[in-house]
């Protein structure tokens, strides 16, 4: 099924009114206050304890890439219904921070993100995005972060000197190992490294984290990847599959050659529309570990970004159908969103209103 065509997608909007499959839907602000942020974006959520969110995102006083963009952090003790006055952990007044991806394991809080270096200068108190991968983790549920470790710096032997990007969890691939997706996008004729998307892979439960492969398909970006491990029921034929934005007006995919994840195939269209615009693709299995659905949530559209939505496969990623609406409303942007599964729902959270805040939408799956 070819979603991209206008006339498609207007029939599917309106008949997600009914929810087709889907549960009810909540929607809560996780923070909304312009005159002190009016700058909020690429969020991200992650389960912390029973009913407990934690929720990360980039911030400014002035906006985006201003040396001031820092990362703030809030939690919500009711499932999202109500959420702490956010507070900065990540942020200097000299460089901007990028992409945060919240990961809870192993009862400790990780927070991967991105770090400007002076080679992503762009103009008088501006910078271009990413920079040097880094993480850091909070066994206390955020209070207080440990020392960054550098996973992936600016200059690099291997992969050039480029910007890299991360603003997406690590996913399951097998005991001890999680596969983390990233980006390198360049920016300045000084930039040496492929423009292309990886993985960092840790066989060791997060302790160490190696980059793999130069993912392309020689004609767009492929930028702001995430990932699901695909589990068919045969162990033979799972595989995982990423989801990128690209500039051709859809959403490519690309699939690992097997669960390790180290090598990957040309990036190819999804039949999912995309208007420039990140995605986040999640995924539910049954209790013998087969994949029981997937779920992209993202812009349903080939231009703009006023309507957000999430769509659902129930054949590992072979058609794509079951649209409900998140946001309608062409006068704003929703976007950027990052999904998690809790219990028997799915919780989006988004930037809101043209980056003016954040919000979280909780929709049950049937």
């Amino acid at each position: 099924l070819d979603l991209g065509s206008t006339a498609m997608l207007r029939l599917l909007l309106l008949l997600c009114a009914v929810y087709n499959g889907w549960g009810s839907m909540e929607r809560h602000w996780v923070f909304h206050d312009p005159s002190v942020y009016p700058y909020n974006h690429m969020s991200t959520i992650a389960t912390v304890a029973p009913n407990t969110f934690a929720v990360a995102w980039q911030a400014s006083h002035v906006g985006e890439g201003h040396p001031d963009q820092s990362l703030l952090f809030s939690l919500s003790n009711d499932t999202g219904a109500t959420w702490t006055k956010p507070r900065v952990i990540r942020g200097n007044g000299k460089v901007p921070f990028w992409g945060p991806a919240l990961w809870f394991h192993n009862n400790r809080l990780y927070l991967f993100f991105s770090q400007s270096v002076p080679d992503n200068w762009r103009a008088p108190n501006r910078y271009c995005p990413g920079g040097e991968i880094k993480v850091t983790h909070s066994d206390d549920m955020g209070k207080t972060w440990a020392a960054d470790t550098i996973l992936l710096p600016f200059s690099s032997k291997t992969r050039g000197n480029i910007s890299k990007v991360t603003t997406a969890k690590p996913i399951y691939l097998s005991e001890h190992r999680y596969l983390l997706p990233f980006w390198q996008e360049a920016h300045t004729k000084n930039d040496t490294g492929e423009p292309c998307a990886g993985v960092l892979i840790t066989a060791d439960d997060g302790k160490t984290w190696k980059p793999y492969d130069f993912i392309h398909n020689d004609h767009s970006w492929l930028i702001e990847p995430s990932a699901a491990l695909v589990n068919t029921g045969n162990p033979k034929d799972a595989f995982v599959l990423q989801m990128f934005r690209t500039q051709f007006g859809k959403l490519y995919r690309s699939t690992s050659d097997s669960t390790s994840g180290t090598k990957w195939s040309t990036a190819i269209p999804s039949g999912l529309p995309n208007p420039n615009s990140k995605s986040y693709i999640a995924a539910r299995y049954d209790p013998n570990g087969k994949t029981k659905s997937l779920v992209v949530a993202l812009n349903p559209l080939t231009k703009g970004r006023g309507v957000l939505s999430m769509v659902r496969s129930t054949d590992f990623g072979k058609t794509w159908l079951d649209f409900v609406t998140l946001e309608n409303d062409t006068k704003y942007d929703w976007d950027y969103p990052t999904t998690i599964l809790y219990e028997h729902s799915w919780y989006t959270t988004y930037s809101a209103m043209s980056h003016h805040g954040i919000k979280i939408a909780q929709v049950g799956e049937v």
